[in-house]
C-alpha cells in the first residue's frame, strides 16, 4: 500500500528497513507542522472570539505561507530521498 517510484528498489529486503524508516521520519514533520497550523489557527480564532473582533488575517496568511513553505520543503525532501537510483 506504499506508493514510491521505483519501489522494488526501494522497497528490496537490505533497504526495506531504512526506507521505511525515512517516510515514517518524513511523515512525523508532517503531521507535526499539520497539528502546529492547526493549533495556531484555532488560537488565532479563540482570540478572535473572546475579543469580539475579525480574524487578524495578516497573522493568518503568515502561518499559512509558512505552512505551505514547510509542506513544499517536506515534498521535496521526500523526492530528493526518494530519486532513480543511478544504475
Amino acid at each position: 500500500m506504499i506508493n514510491l517510484p521505483n519501489r522494488s528498489y526501494w522497497l528490496a529486503e537490505e533497504r526495506r528497513a531504512e526506507s521505511l524508516r525515512r517516510l515514517s521520519q518524513n511523515l512525523a514533520w508532517l503531521g507535526f507542522c499539520t497539528g502546529a497550523f492547526i493549533a495556531f489557527v484555532t488560537e488565532l480564532a479563540l482570540e478572535a472570539n473572546l475579543a469580539r473582533t475579525a480574524l487578524d488575517n495578516r497573522l493568518f496568511i503568515a502561518g499559512m505561507l509558512a505552512y505551505l513553505f514547510a509542506m513544499v520543503g517536506l515534498m521535496l525532501a521526500l523526492f530528493r530521498a526518494f530519486r532513480a537510483p543511478n544504475f
